[in-house]
Parts: structure tokens; C-alpha cells; sequence
């Protein structure tokens, strides 16, 4: 009887412990029922209203790149002088393209300080440009169609217009821009407005090309792109998860509507105020947010319905921002509370059996010494220690491969590079490649003419790592393929920009192509967008550039390549490089530069070529100081005899 009154008294105490444990886990889970239903809601809203603004952001960032990309393209064809706004068909060329490419520019507009201005419009089936001259022409303009397709010439015709690119915003903006600390100026953005032409919202990105040190009348070139803002709406109304419902705006710094999501009911005009808004709630949503304006998520009430609505901001740049605002009524939100308190009522049943079941086991097993619990703990954490090891090893051991094979990348690429240089009578040959630590993509190559000249070519791809390296490997089997053109700089150029043509990717290739005629004493030459080489005329003891303008490989279909000439004399000594030696910067960000290159070619013409480039290399070494190089160094120097 004691033994059974011991078992009962047993069965007894685990009954209460396991009654204490029901009542205390019913008691937590209306504790935390009701904590959570009177939280729900406000994180439901907080929740949904962030990853809205979230993803809008992230749409807006990627709607707007490719305008800020097409800016900078056109900054860097300025510094490369193909941007000759006086040139409307040169213009045409570069600009057709990227405005076919990019939908949301409707069109480029140039101004410069004296008032020129050109502009390229997408206009239904046809492109058309304006050309105004008004300190020449007054309010006359030129205007020109052409076909949208072959880009062909259809109408020319004139206008009366009074014009002034000087007077518009985007050029004031962009024109009273400061510089960075790297001599650059900035986007200048425009507040929203309706364009003349089609009725639409849109804003102008302007950029200063002009002088960096200019300021005022002597500003130099400004470009803008009009941006539409139309497809922004359709953008939001794609985030949303019931877009009949839920409301998401776009609004100006001054408050003003530039697009709404909805997809039914009154749409209000682009750029209205918001107290003119069709839709009220949002004017009483905004009226209450004005009053402590930041970027917040609160509930309002509009005529009995209740709304939840959330406040971020959007950073076009330091100067032009818009408000994202979202609104969601309660409603929705309910909907979505209930279904969670429907999932959470299942699951605390489930929950509590498995308390249930954890406190039988425990009251079961409760005599085992806690140290074997201790002992599988220790086990666990050793293993997981051992397998953390084990795959910082693989990763140590794939990193030090990938740093193996991009040592052997660049030295393949280096092996492209020659190391001996053409024996030619009347001739005297020196070249000299300095990499960079990472794999760059500069390169040149020599072809001889059985002693009657010389071919050469020396190109610059752009960008670094590996893709620049497997297009320099490109142009090497393209200067293979086509070295008995070489005589023909110009016929050289074409067909390795047809070899290269759609297979750069982001990427472009610079060149200079150059024939030297021993017999006739003369060189003939040819450019792909790349720094002029220079030459010292002995006779006349000075420093000439040997110009000649054509676009870059790679990115265009372009078929002639404009060939000049000029006869060479004893003395002379010719200077052909990469744009990693002129572009070198110092600790103050200045450039090394081609006037300081030309006065040390004039100043030092009479030292051995050898010595020449070895010295010229060591001077730009000592200008970057120890700053990391950012870009290959290829120079090559030939002296007439």
C-alpha cells in the first residue's frame, strides 16, 4: 500500500505540474494574443507602407540611371572632341542612337554662353531638330525632319521663334553648378513641369560640359535630356497589392501631384496642387502631415473611412527631391489582421500540445544529470566549429585560386604586349608598357613592309579586370587578321571596328592607326577616338598634335575613317601614347596633362629615344606620387633619321 500510495502521490504532483503548465501556457497565450492583436495593425501598415516605398524607391533609382549614363557618355565624347554642337548631322550621329535607346528622353537640348542652341526631338514618326543662332539670326530658326527609321533628311524649313537657350532653367541651373572636388560638375536636375510639346509631366537633366574654371558669360557647353515622367504611375500601380484600393502619389518638394497610381476613378491633371487634388483623402492625409513635415506613417480619418498612410522621401540629387505617399484604407488592412489571427489560432493549439509534450518528457526524464545535456551541447558546438573551419579552408583555398589565375590573365595579357620593336632603316624604334595592379586593357602592335614602312597601332579599351582584357585579346586576333591594311590606316580602323562591332558589351575601344612611307618620308594616320599623338618638327623647333577626329570602336557602325598626312623630315621624333599617361593625377587631382607632356617633348627632344621614354615615365611616376595607379601606360617613340 505505501508503494502504491508513493506511485499515486507521484501521478499526483506530475498531474498538477502538468495542469499548472496548461493553465500557465493558456494564460500566455491570451497574454499574447491580446498584445499582438493590438500591435498587428500598426505593424501590418508600417510594414506594408515601407516595402512599397522600399520597392518604389528601388524603381525609381533604376528609372532615372540611364539618363544620369547618357549625361556622362556625352561628358566623356566632349573630353574625346567628338561634341561639335555646330555640327548638326555630327550631333545627329551621336545622339539618334541614344535616344532610340532610352524611350523615356523625349529630347537633347545644347546651350552655349553665346546663346547657340541645338535640340534633337523624338516627334511621332520622324526626328526633328531646331537650330537657333540669335545673336546672328534673331528670332529666326532652322528646323530639319528627318525619317525615324533611316534617319534620312525629309523637310527643311524656317521659323519665327523667340528662343534663348540662356533663358531656360535647366541652362541657368546647370550653368550656377559648383564643381566636386574632381573638377566635375554635377547633374542639374529641373523642378517637374509640362512639356510645351506634349503635354506631358517630365523634368530636363542638364549638365555643364563647359570650362571648369569658367564662370558666367564664358560657361562653355550645357546638355539636357527632357525626361518623361509619364510610365512613373504605371510603375506604382504594378507595386500594389489591390491597386483599385490602395493608393500610391509622387509629389514635388512644393507639394504638387506629378503622378497617381489608381487605376480608376478622377485622375487629377499632372502637376496640380494637392489642395486641388480629385482625391481628398489625400489632401487631408497632406494637410495633417504638414504640420510636422518628415517622413512618418500615421492614421487619419476622411468621411468615416479610415486610412492609413506613410511619408518617405526620394533623393533624385543633393538639390531635387520628391514625396512618395502611400494610402491604404484600414479596411484592407483588417482583412489581412484576421487572416493572421485565423493562422495564429491554429498554430497555439498545436503549440500548446508541444508544451504538453515537452513537460511529460521533462517530468519523465527529469533524474538525468544535466551534465549529458552539457556534454551533447559541447559535442554540437564542436562540430559546428569543425564545419565552420572547413569552409573558411574552401574559401581561403578558391580565393588564392582565383588570385592564381587573374596573375595568369595578366600575364597572358602582357605577353600580347611587343618587346621587340622593328629594325627599319632611317628609323628608330622605343616602346615601353607600364600595368597597372589590375588587369587593364592597353595595347599596341607594329606591322613591317619589307623595309618601305612601317605600320603601327596603339589602342585603349575602356574599363579594367577581365572583360577589358578579353577585348584587348580581340583587337590582337583583329590587328592578326587584318595587318596587310596596315599601309592603310583609315581601311586598318573600319575593319577592326566591324570585327568589334556588338561584342564590347558596356565597353569601347580607342585606337590610332599610323603608316610611315620611308621611301616618300611622309606618315599617314587615322583615329578612333583616341588622344592625339604628338609629333616635334625639328625645323621648326616646336610641338605639333597629329589631329584627326573619328568615333570609337565597338559601339557604332562606322565605315570610313578620315586619313591626314604629312611629310617627315630628319630629327623629327613622333610620340604615340595611351591616355593612362596624360590622366595621371597627383595628391591634388591634377592631371598630368598634354601641355606639360608637349614642353618635356620640346625640352628634351635630343636625348636618345631609350632615355627619353624612360625618363618621361619615371617624371609621371614621381607626379602620382604614391597614389595607386588607375590606369595603364603605353608609350611608343620613333625618331626619323
Amino acid at each position: 500500500m505505501k508503494r502504491s500510495g508513493t506511485e499515486h502521490g507521484i501521478q499526483f504532483r506530475l498531474f498538477r505540474n502538468m495542469i499548472l503548465i496548461l493553465v500557465g501556457a493558456f494564460g500566455l497565450i491570451l497574454l499574447v494574443a491580446f498584445i499582438y492583436s493590438s500591435l498587428s495593425l500598426q505593424r501590418v501598415g508600417q510594414r506594408l507602407i515601407g516595402s512599397i516605398t522600399d520597392r518604389l524607391e528601388s524603381e525609381l533609382t533604376g528609372y532615372f540611371a540611364p539618363v544620369q549614363t547618357g549625361l556622362r557618355l556625352a561628358r566623356s565624347w566632349s573630353e574625346r572632341g567628338l561634341l561639335q554642337p555646330d555640327n548638326t548631322e555630327q550631333m545627329n550621329d551621336l545622339f539618334m542612337p541614344l535616344l532610340t535607346s532610352t524611350p523615356i528622353i523625349s529630347s537633347l537640348n545644347t546651350g552655349k554662353s553665346n546663346g547657340d542652341g541645338y535640340l534633337l526631338l523624338r516627334h511621332r514618326n520622324l526626328w526633328r531638330n531646331r537650330i537657333v543662332r540669335p545673336e546672328v539670326w534673331g528670332h529666326r530658326t532652322h528646323w530639319f525632319d528627318y525619317d525615324l527609321h533611316t534617319m534620312r533628311r525629309i523637310a527643311a524649313y524656317e521659323r519665327q521663334l523667340d528662343y534663348d537657350p540662356r533663358d531656360r532653367p535647366w541652362y541657368i541651373g546647370a550653368v550656377q553648378s559648383q564643381p566636386n572636388s574632381s573638377g566635375e560638375y554635377p547633374v542639374y536636375w529641373t523642378e517637374p513641369y509640362t512639356f510645351y510639346t506634349t503635354g506631358d509631366p517630365g523634368i530636363t537633366a542638364a549638365l555643364r560640359i563647359g570650362p571648369r574654371t569658367s564662370v558666367g558669360s564664358d560657361a562653355g557647353l550645357v546638355i539636357a535630356y527632357d525626361v518623361l515622367l509619364t510610365d512613373i504611375g504605371r510603375i506604382a500601380t504594378e507595386l500594389l497589392p489591390e491597386a483599385d484600393r490602395d493608393h500610391v502619389f509622387l509629389l514635388t518638394q512644393d507639394l504638387h501631384v506629378l503622378t497617381h497610381s489608381r487605376r480608376a476613378g478622377p485622375a487629377d491633371t499632372a502637376l496640380v496642387p494637392v489642395n486641388q487634388s480629385n482625391f481628398a483623402p489625400l489632401r487631408t492625409v497632406v494637410q495633417e502631415w504638414s504640420r510636422q513635415p518628415e517622413e512618418s506613417t500615421f492614421r487619419t480619418e476622411w468621411n468615416g473611412t479610415i486610412w492609413w498612410s506613410g511619408f518617405e522621401k526620394f533623393q533624385l540629387s543633393p538639390d531635387r527631391a520628391f514625396w512618395m505617399v502611400v494610402l491604404l484604407p484600414e479596411e484592407g488592412l483588417i482583412g489581412k489582421q484576421l487572416r493572421d489571427r485565423q493562422i495564429f489560432f491554429i498554430i497555439a493549439p498545436i503549440l500548446l500540445i508541444g508544451v504538453l509534450g515537452i513537460a511529460f518528457v521533462s517530468a519523465r526524464f527529469y533524474s538525468r544529470p544535466i551534465k549529458e545535456q552539457l556534454e551533447e551541447t559541447s559535442h554540437a558546438l564542436n562540430d559546428a566549429h569543425l564545419t565552420i573551419y572547413k569552409q573558411f579552408k574552401v574559401l581561403e583555398r578558391r580565393n588564392l585560386e582565383m588570385e592564381e589565375d587573374l596573375s595568369l590573365a595578366r600575364k597572358t595579357q602582357q605577353q600580347f604586349i611587343a618587346t621587340e620593336f622593328p629594325s627599319i632603316p632611317g628609323l628608330r624604334i622605343y616602346a615601353r608598357y607600364e600595368p597597372m595592379q589590375q588587369i587593364g586593357g592597353d595595347y599596341y602592335d607594329f606591322f613591317e613592309y619589307d623595309g618601305r614602312g612601317l605600320g603601327l597601332l596603339i589602342s585603349d579599351v575602356s574599363g579594367h579586370g577581365i572583360p577589358a582584357a578579353l577585348i584587348t585579346a580581340m583587337m590582337r586576333m583583329g590587328c592578326a587578321l587584318h595587318h596587310d591594311m596596315a599601309a592603310s590606316p583609315g581601311t586598318l580602323l573600319s575593319h577592326l571596328n566591324r570585327h568589334l562591332f556588338e561584342r564590347t558589351g558596356d565597353h569601347f575601344v580607342t585606337a590610332f592607326s599610323a603608316y610611315l612611307d620611308i621611301n616618300n618620308r611622309s606618315v599617314r594616320f587615322a583615329n578612333a577616338g583616341h588622344c592625339y599623338p604628338l609629333v616635334y618638327r625639328a625645323a621648326q623647333d616646336d610641338v605639333l598634335e597629329m589631329a584627326v577626329r573619328g568615333l570609337m570602336l565597338g559601339p557604332f557602325i562606322m565605315e570610313d575613317y578620315q586619313e591626314e598626312s604629312f611629310a617627315l623630315n630628319s630629327g623629327d621624333r613622333l610620340l604615340f601614347f595611351t591616355d593612362g599617361l596624360i590622366e595621371s593625377r597627383n595628391a591634388r587631382e591634377e592631371m598630368f596633362g598634354e601641355q606639360r607632356l608637349a614642353e618635356y617633348l620640346k625640352q628634351a627632344h635630343a636625348q636618345p629615344l631609350p632615355e627619353f621614354i624612360d625618363s618621361l615615365i619615371t617624371i609621371v611616376t614621381e607626379h602620382h606620387g604614391e597614389r595607386i595607379r588607375e590606369d595603364d601606360i603605353a608609350l611608343i617613340g620613333i625618331d626619323i633619321e
